[in-house]
């Protein structure tokens, strides 16, 4: 690429294709280019009604006039400020932090996220769950795996103090609070807190159904729908109870196990009396009955 001194050979291994804030910045550049040609036309040929012969008897009041004049009919019309520019300048570096997955082409916000969503192509999974034995690619994966058999919930809600166990989990309670609903369906008017229930939605609309089991032949909407269905075949039940050694066969009934049988916090206070709850339907309950009285 002459543009950029970058050397592409074929058949190199690397990928064939630039991503989508590379073929941003290459428009950028075009149209650069083009307007830099058509200023540099327009000013010689303005420039070109005085000869280098003329110039000698051309006064210095009508060279100053040719000089406004022509700054006036290139003077930039969109004018900016420091701290516009400044913005500008940070916008670009924070979108030049992005990284793109060249296998599915999913961005992430950083190279951190981009190693760790990586990972996930990997067919090699090293680390095994001392409880469930579920494999995952990287170790940070599995330690928060590990939350869901401790019931170890570290990340806390400012608003209401609820309590989770990912980052993720506690990002998408935040939307609860503000009513932020970022995901929007391009096929109805529906909008969505989370991306997975936003894809999810569209595949009903759309039909497809790509996950099947072998056994049945029944089709499912994501692979964790197909996992859960093969779970009724095999009676297998993975996931332990680290507290009590109940198994479950899917690990949303063991993370409401520990959550709900196992949690001693009653961080939900009745506006009536001064019982608490762990869980809200039990404060609804109670409440409601506190209503008929």
């Amino acid at each position: 690429m002459n543009l950029t001194n970058v050397e592409i050979y074929p058949n190199d291994g690397l990928p064939s294709s630039i991503c989508v804030i590379c073929n941003q910045k290459l428009d950028e550049c075009i149209q650069f280019i083009n307007l830099c040609k058509k200023s540099d036309f327009d000013l010689r040929k303005k420039s070109n009604y005085t000869s280098v012969e003329e110039s000698d008897t051309i006064k210095v009041n009508e060279n100053a006039n040719i000089e406004r004049e022509l700054s006036k009919e290139f003077q930039c019309k969109d004018r900016i400020t420091v701290e516009d520019c400044c913005t500008k300048l940070y916008e670009q570096k924070r979108l030049a932090q992005k990284q793109q997955c060249f296998t599915c082409g999913k961005i992430m916000s950083s190279r951190f996220r981009l190693k760790t969503h990586l990972a996930t192509h990997l067919k090699d999974k090293q680390h095994s769950c001392t409880y469930c034995k579920k494999q995952f690619t990287i170790v940070e994966n599995l330690n928060a795996h590990l939350r869901i058999h401790t019931g170890e919930k570290p990340y806390h809600c400012a608003t209401c103090g609820e309590t989770f166990a990912q980052s993720s989990g506690l990002i998408v309670h935040k939307r609860k609070h503000t009513g932020q609903m970022p995901y929007q369906c391009v096929l109805c008017p529906r909008r969505f807190k989370t991306i997975g229930n936003y894809k999810y939605h569209v595949r009903v609309h759309t039909g497809e159904r790509k996950y099947s089991c072998s056994t049945c032949g029944r089709t499912f909407i994501t692979n964790g729908d197909l996992k859960q269905h093969i779970a009724t075949h095999s009676g297998e039940k993975p996931h332990i109870c680290s507290l009590c050694g109940i198994r479950f066969s899917r690990a949303s009934n063991l993370k409401r196990h520990v959550t709900f049988l196992h949690n001693t916090e009653k961080s939900l206070s009745c506006q009536y009396c001064p019982s608490n709850f762990a869980r809200k339907i039990d404060l609804v309950k109670h409440e409601k009955c506190h209503k008929n009285k």
